[in-house]
């Protein structure tokens, strides 16, 4: 497993609303920013982004999730040489690597 390249997790989300402008804020665990969702209006299309945002702020323990299960499998020699498995880890290895920027 390499370095984050990326803020470190857990990351949280919450609606912003300066009475001018609103949107899905997502920060890092000491609430420095790291991204938001595009402007939204209230209501409906705030609800609607809503999951997006969510999304975005699994993202660090997703991977790091990932990691682990594929370090794990490769440890244990329980990667088969063809079939489903297989196919599944090479695509986990596949969106790990998009994940780091690599």
């Amino acid at each position: 497993m390499s370095t984050p390249k990326h803020t470190p997790g857990p990351w949280t989300y919450y609606h912003y609303d300066s009475g001018i402008e609103s949107h899905w804020r997502i920060e890092d665990h000491t609430g420095v920013f790291v991204a938001a969702t595009s402007y939204c209006t209230k209501g409906k299309e705030a609800e609607y982004v809503k999951p997006e945002a969510a999304l975005i702020a699994a993202a660090p323990e997703m991977l790091a999730a990932l990691e682990k299960l594929i370090d794990r499998l490769e440890l244990d020699s329980l990667i088969p040489g063809q079939g489903e498995l297989l196919e599944l880890v090479l695509m986990t290895s596949k969106i790990i690597k998009k994940a780091r920027g690599e």
